[in-house]
């Protein structure tokens, strides 16, 4: 699914750059319709001008758009979200439903970034140019959106890594702090966009969990698995942590056998509801979702902490 609107996404923008207009009704299978202009583009009148990537798993022939993502063997999911409030109510949709194809889109639309070697250097340069130009004409530009886009990133990790609030960076204090030590190019992010980029860190986990199982099983090998619960300030998360060996290549041709491990899940658990079945049921819905179907036959151990409703997790595996 996510091969295909990555390829329908790059075709539409190769065909805009070069001036080719949309396929008239029925050259790309669709029925046409009574609307005139609306037929020939094939879509309904009302979204002729709609061109964003959200619009690549969106039905647009129909008056109330509807989800085309694939679910389950040979579904379609069919949902149709309010046309009301521009493309926020899609983007919710697939943020809600569709993880994978939402951290897809929004990362082919430039809208979540990361912030890694590469983002650093860019923003380095950005705050020196942006230092220069202020020398000669005494006055700060802005910064680049991409910049901008990597600190609020780095912003969000410091949120994760200290447990914050999503709304730590819009308080005075840490807009003070920000704008003391960037002189002046930034000041903070809304709460709204930290939360988007707590989700995408949340769906890149996903996605690194599913391909490290792949791995392993491409090699004959069963992760081993570890688990606890832990509380704090009333709320109460299950962690499920994957390991395994991984073959790593090394730089004089040799290979090693390196072990790793991988955060697989953070399910919120209710802090009454910490009995083994409980618990059981929590952590095969968390490995479906990154790639074992099978628990008690897809991985070698499990490991827990000792309290009783953990060792009945475990002891599970092996019935």
């Amino acid at each position: 699914m996510l091969d295909e609107i990555a390829k329908k996404a790059a075709e539409a923008e190769a065909n805009r750059a070069a001036g080719v207009p949309p396929p008239a009704a029925g050259e790309d299978g669709s029925d046409a319709d009574e609307d005139g202009d609306a037929d020939r583009l094939g879509v309904h009148a009302r979204h002729r001008k709609k061109r964003g990537t959200i619009w690549s798993v969106f039905d647009l022939s129909k008056e109330a758009p509807t989800c085309t993502v694939k679910v389950g063997d040979d579904g379609i999911c069919g949902c149709a979200p309010s046309v009301n409030g521009g493309t926020s109510n899609y983007w919710s949709h697939l943020q809600v439903h569709h993880r994978a194809v939402w951290l897809e889109l929004k990362q082919q639309a430039g809208q979540l970034t990361g912030a890694g070697l590469e983002e650093l250097s860019i923003l380095q340069k950005c705050l020196v140019d942006r230092l220069l130009k202020s020398a000669d004409d005494s006055t700060f530009s802005t910064l680049p959106e991409e910049a901008t886009r990597t600190i609020d990133r780095v912003v969000a990790d410091w949120i994760i890594d200290t447990d914050g609030d999503l709304n730590d960076a819009e308080l005075p204090s840490f807009r003070h702090l920000m704008r003391a030590v960037s002189s002046q190019a930034y000041s903070g992010c809304c709460h709204s966009k930290i939360a988007g980029l707590v989700t995408q860190s949340a769906a890149l986990g996903v996605k690194t969990a599913t391909a490290f199982h792949e791995h392993l099983a491409a090699d004959g090998i069963k992760p081993s698995i570890s688990g606890d619960l832990w509380s704090k300030n009333g709320a109460a998360l299950l962690g499920l942590m994957s390991h395994g060996i991984i073959e790593t290549p090394c730089a004089d041709g040799t290979v090693n056998w390196v072990m790793t491990e991988v955060l697989s899940g953070s399910v919120p658990c209710a802090k009454d509801h910490h009995t083994g079945d409980h618990v059981d049921g929590l952590s095969n819905e968390a490995w479906k979702k990154v790639g074992i179907e099978d628990p008690v036959k897809d991985i070698f151990r499990r490991k827990s902490d000792e309290g009783s409703n953990m060792i009945k997790v475990s002891v599970s595996l092996l019935m």
